[in-house]
């Protein structure tokens, strides 16, 4: 797993390893939700290339983390065989997916200013 800011928002590059994990990925994510009060969150799944049904529950399980918190959390960098899995399943329905990381970050709206 890799974290970093981005304009105010948290981005979170997740591999299929951090996804077979779904306990220490939704303690992590917690962390980073309750504890640190983060409110915007991107996942991206650039380096997912498949999913079974273990990690998919993985990736509910984040939003449901997000949802109870008040977090905005949206997903971005599937591959084609990932959007056909997600609209099979109708998870598609459920997140909010992007197709690009610019413009998946730019929908969280403006990045807060600095006091000056």
């Amino acid at each position: 797993m890799n974290v970093y800011n981005d304009h105010g928002v948290l981005v979170v590059v997740l591999a299929e390893r951090d996804l077979k994990d779904p306990i220490t990925l939704n303690e992590t994510f917690e962390e980073m939700v309750v504890r640190q009060g983060r409110r915007k969150i991107l996942v991206d799944l650039s380096p997912v290339e498949t999913m079974n049904s273990l990690m998919i529950g993985a990736i509910v399980g984040l939003h449901i983390i997000a949802y109870e918190n008040v977090a905005v959390l949206k997903f971005t960098g599937l591959s084609e065989h990932l959007k056909i899995l997600f609209r099979l399943l109708g998870v598609d329905k459920l997140f909010e997916l992007h197709y690009g990381k610019e413009a998946a970050v730019e929908s969280f709206g403006p990045a807060p200013q600095a006091n000056a």
